[in-house]
């Protein structure tokens, strides 16, 4: 089991939350932590998930994901996710999470596009 390393930072508008290691069940409690932090207790609504350095995904860690996609449509947000890895961003495409958001979770090659992608509202 390699530990969750998180960062965040912020870059324009966005929050970027950079992910090292494996998002599993062990590990996406801290996820949640990070999510409920910036968008319940500090109001961000644009949020961008970087998984260029994330080893592992498993179903808990996508549920996280989901979970914090569903709250940022509830307040009109977006959540980029950024992953040029294509085993990590095939999981993301093909568990649903994008559709069942509404588009509210976005799926992006680099931080730069993230960021430069025109809102969906």
């Amino acid at each position: 089991m390699i530990d969750l390393a998180i960062n965040v930072t912020q870059d324009q508008s966005w929050q970027v939350i950079t992910l090292k290691g494996e998002l599993d069940d062990y590990q996406a409690s801290k996820l949640t932590q990070t999510f409920n932090k910036l968008i319940e207790e500090s109001d961000f609504t644009q949020i961008i998930l970087n998984l260029n350095d994330v080893s592992f995904v498993d179903s808990v860690g996508l549920g996280t994901i989901a979970i914090a996609g569903k709250k940022l449509l509830g307040r009109s947000g977006q959540l980029h996710i950024v992953c040029s890895q294509h085993k990590i961003s095939q999981m993301v495409t093909l568990s649903g999470i994008i559709s069942a958001t509404k588009e509210t979770i976005q799926l992006f090659d680099s931080t730069e596009a993230a960021i430069a992608a025109k809102s969906i509202s």
